[in-house]
């Protein structure tokens, strides 16, 4: 199941993916979540 994300909580999500697609070792990343765009 996919789980929406949006405002802090997406921002927090993001964050911890690029972390975890610098690490070399890592070489893919899955998640369920989907990080939806704050309205302009």
């Amino acid at each position: 199941a996919e789980v929406a994300l949006t405002g802090e909580a997406a921002a927090r999500m993001q964050k911890l993916l690029d972390a975890l697609e610098a690490i070399d070792d890592v070489q893919d990343v899955y998640t369920t979540a989907v990080i939806e765009e704050a309205p302009a």
